[in-house]
């Protein structure tokens, strides 16, 4: 045990010579203090490595799962192990003062290298705050955001018309941000945020985009913006009107499009620039965008909002060319979806559009789908955007001519050759012909979904087959915007209200395609729409997360609710009802972090927490200067407050003065030392003030411990065979201890250290020794018990052996076990009371009723038969354990020197 158990021993070995305890009082209160000042700093020591183990193992487990997690959890359990980690250190340092040095620069190196991997975002750049739009080419990226730089370098290397305007840069967004201490405050909220609930998610958006909203314009930003406006405005002759767009860094990455998670506002005044920037930069924390992010493995930090400012184009038709089948990466041919008006229908899934699929070789029209199209967007002619009616007659003419859609496929291919991958492009024409290019970005292929169709015979005669045994169609129809098929129950979607109520596993049916729905696609299993394009941001989206889509299937919604369970088989262009198992089958959960920015965080983060590298105690290795991960520092922690608590065996003489002898019946080979209100307030001198009676004892978890040991009769010494009198002879002869007749520390009393709430066992029993400690108190979080065992009169694999039947059934019950030889080390921590309290009647019976089974631990039937008695015994006592009256004192059970 540690010094200050020492200090008291020895205090009252000399008080024993000085006429007892009664002359020394206010020294043994000393002591008693100092104690009592040891034991808070190890029960603080063991709840900080409870709570350091917990949090690794939340970080551990979010490395394996397959669901997302973001930055501020990572962030969160992290200082959480660090945290407790300092504490560690701290009450280490307070239990042996100057005894392990070094142990702080060691957590502290841990500590900022993970601080490097958590680091939130770079300083402001000096770069400009506007850059004009005609001199960008792809190197300008990361001031402009990828959409913005390729826009410039269309029109470098192809010579295309783009709109007019500048780009509001990375640099500008980081100081407006940063002005006022926006952003801090931004990072403050998404730190403490309840953003992991689809409720908490737009609470938290709505906060930060109001912050946003409200926000002052850097003078700086705001004179350079106007600049650059009065320059747009100096060569218009019809009033200017402005696109503002996001093109955020981050956006159109490989693997992740974003597409729809940002705002733009269109047809804006100039005179109102500044309030549609904030807008768009407010987007970033939209909950479509913020869900995104978090499905993603995205960090904020990687995400920064550029902007741009350009002419307005009053379009005659608009719309979306794919380079390549979007559902096919090897096919031969070009998709093109077309509107009247402005593309804004198509992109946001609230129309069906015109379709065409155009010949890659001679770009020849091979197949066109004319829609219905009622009405078109165009521009107010005030400000925003409208939508208008269009006349019978022109419902079902082509956007477009089957002439333009060609020089549309040419202008797609030359971009696919500038870029070197299938292309995405947005595009605009005027009313007199002109395309205007709006956007490019690499085109996203769909990945595998959670399900896919079983292994099938792809031949014509297997779809066949296939086709025939399947059941008829609730509906049939529409377009296969991602593909694959699953099953799950119907859930339509009306509004945010029923998004934030939409479970796991469903099927989502809308009337529109709408990008804000985007969200839900981390949950839904498949997607069902009355309106909506391939082309669209929604389908875009799900082909990322490799959810199957069908979209523009008429009626779909009044058609499916109420249905219960169906099947989508988006390649099909089917909904059938109820589980069609020969379409589906559950593959393993794809987890979309891997790789990603976050999943790389926490894995650098885990680099330096989770690694234990001192694994031997004994080791001259097992020190500071070696603690090169936080689980190095908290087992370095653990395993020293351990030696310090518990280090030494008690000695012979503390029954003088402080300890009173245990009484339960009869006198008993037990003491008790009182730490504080441990024991009834003595009510009498003289010798009854030298022993104490089992009901004069407060401490809860001594009479709960003490319930085990008296719980069961202790039959005796097993039945020993030749082998094992003969391990027991040898190991007699070896060690003088066990002599008869000789000095023998094996014949020390036992002792009992209580408070209230805490005990302290130190016990001799025969030839080996246990210690029990326990703090029980009504807050689980401080609760646990600790329990040593180490010894014996057998051989070495005799006693190992009953570590192990010891150390199983601890587990059994949830401790947490380490054995060396014969040395057994179990505690648990966290448990609440009641828990708890039945577990220490589990240690009390095994205190009592582990020993002298080694000598028969070398007769594997007799070891299984004294492993299932113990057992049926705990079977016993914890069916009784819940208001039972504690059994009436048995002689013979643990008390007199029969051992």
């Amino acid at each position: 045990m540690g010094s200050a158990l020492l200090a008291i021993r020895n205090f009252f070995r000399s008080a024993g010579g000085r006429g007892g305890w009664q002359g020394q009082g206010s020294r043994a209160e000393e002591l008693r203090r100092e104690y009592r000042e040891r034991c808070r700093s190890f029960r603080l020591l063991v709840k900080s490595n409870h709570e350091a183990l917990a949090a690794l193992a939340d970080l551990e487990e979010m490395l394996r799962s397959a669901k997302p997690y973001g930055m501020p959890r990572i962030r969160a359990l992290s200082l959480r192990c660090l945290a407790a980690g300092f504490q560690m250190v701290r009450q280490l340092e307070r239990m042996a003062p100057g005894a392990h040095s070094g142990l702080q620069e060691a957590l502290d190196a841990v500590r900022a290298a993970v601080g490097e991997s958590l680091s939130r975002r770079p300083a402001v750049e000096r770069g400009d705050n506007v850059l004009p739009l005609d001199s960008l080419d792809r190197s300008h990226a990361p001031e402009t955001g990828d959409k913005l730089a390729r826009l410039g370098e269309a029109r470098r290397s192809l010579g295309l018309r783009i709109p007019a305007g500048f780009a509001v840069t990375a640099s500008a967004c980081r100081r407006f941000l940063a002005h006022g201490g926006l952003q801090d405050e931004i990072d403050r909220r998404i730190q403490i945020g309840a953003g992991d609930d689809m409720a908490g998610l737009y609470a938290l958006s709505s906060e930060i985009r109001t912050l946003i909203l409200a926000a002052e314009i850097p003078p700086g930003l705001q004179r350079d913006a106007e600049t650059a406006l009065t320059r747009m405005q100096s060569t218009q002759v019809e009033p200017l009107r402005l696109a503002v767009r996001s093109s955020a860094l981050g956006e159109d990455a490989p693997g992740a499009s974003f597409a729809g998670q940002y705002h733009s506002e269109l047809n804006v005044a100039p005179e109102h620039f500044f309030e549609a920037y904030k807008t768009v930069v407010a987007s970033k924390y939209g909950a479509s965008a913020m869900a995104y992010r978090l499905n993603r493995g995205i960090r904020d930090s990687d995400v920064e909002m550029c902007v741009g400012c350009m002419e307005m184009v009053s379009a005659a038709a608009g719309g979306v060319l794919y380079t390549r089948d979007p559902l096919d990466g090897e096919s031969d041919v070009l998709h093109l979806a077309a509107m009247p008006g402005l593309p804004k229908a198509i992109v946001d899934g609230s129309a069906d559009c015109d379709r065409f699929v155009i010949s890659r070789k001679g770009r020849k029209v091979l197949h066109r789908e004319v829609a219905r199209k009622r009405r078109k967007a165009v521009c107010d002619p005030e400000e925003g955007t409208l939508l208008v009616n269009l006349p019978r007659a022109e419902q079902e003419v082509p956007a477009v001519s089957d002439e333009l859609a060609a020089a549309l496929a040419g202008i797609g291919l030359l971009l696919e050759r500038v870029f070197g991958a299938p292309q995405d492009v947005e595009w605009a024409v005027r009313e007199d012909r002109a395309i205007v290019l709006l956007q490019c970005r690499d085109l996203h292929f769909p990945v595998p979904g959670a399900e896919s169709g079983e292994a099938m015979d792809e031949s014509a005669s297997g779809e066949a087959s296939l086709r025939a045994s399947l059941p008829t169609p609730l509906l049939s129809g529409g377009v296969t915007a991602s593909p694959g098929a699953a099953a799950g129950p119907v859930v339509p979607v009306r509004s945010d209200a029923d998004a934030l109520r939409f479970p796991d596993r469903a099927v989502l049916v809308a009337v529109n395609a709408l990008p804000r729905w985007a969200p839900l696609l981390s949950r839904a299993c498949a997607v069902v729409t009355e309106h909506g394009a391939t082309a669209g941001h929604l389908a875009s989206v799900a082909r990322e997360y490799g959810v199957p889509a069908l979209f523009s299937l008429e009626g779909a919604l009044a058609a499916l609710e109420g249905s219960g369970e169906v099947t989508v088989d988006a390649d099909r262009r089917t909904v059938y009802s109820g589980r069609v198992r020969a379409l589906i089958r559950r593959s393993p959960e794809r987890s979309l972090m891997q790789g990603s920015a976050v999943h790389r965080s926490l894995v650098g983060v885990l680099d330096r927490l989770a690694p234990l590298h001192l694994t031997d105690p004994q080791s001259s290795s097992f020190a500071p200067a070696n603690c090169r991960t936080l689980h190095d520092v908290i087992r370095y922690c653990h395993e020293m407050g351990v030696r310090e608590m518990f280090g030494r065996e008690p000695e012979a003489g503390l029954e003088k003065g402080a300890s009173r002898r245990l009484i339960d019946g009869v006198p008993l080979q037990y003491w008790v030392v009182d730490l504080e209100d441990g024991l009834a307030p003595l009510r009498f001198e003289g010798r009854k003030a030298r022993t104490v009676d089992i009901s004069e004892v407060r401490s809860e978890p001594m009479l709960a411990l003490w319930d085990g040991m008296q719980a069961v009769e202790w039959r005796g010494p097993p039945a020993v065979n030749a082998g094992g009198l003969l391990s027991v002879m040898v190991r007699s002869a070896s060690d003088p201890a066990l002599a008869e007749g000789a000095p023998s520390p094996y014949a020390v009393r036992n002792y009992f250290l209580v408070s209230r709430e805490f005990c302290s066992l130190q016990a001799r029993y025969g030839f080996h020794f246990c210690t029990v400690e326990a703090l029980l108190s009504d807050d689980a979080e401080e609760n646990y018990a600790i329990f040593r065992f180490k010894g014996g009169a057998a051989d070495l694999t005799r006693r190992a052996r009953r570590a192990r039947l010891v150390g199983d059934i601890l587990e059994e019950r949830g401790f947490i076990v380490e054995i060396k030889e014969d040395a057994l080390y179990a505690h648990i921590e966290g448990a609440d009371k009641l828990r708890l309290s039945r577990l220490l009647r589990v240690v009390g019976y095994l205190v009592v009723h582990t020993r002298q089974l080694d000598m028969i631990m070398g007769d594997p039937d007799e070891a299984a038969r004294a492993g299932a008695e113990m057992r049926r015994d705990l079977a016993g006592i914890a069916a009784r354990a819940a208001g039972v009256p504690r059994p009436a004192p048995r002689p013979n059970n643990g008390r007199g020197k029969e051992d």
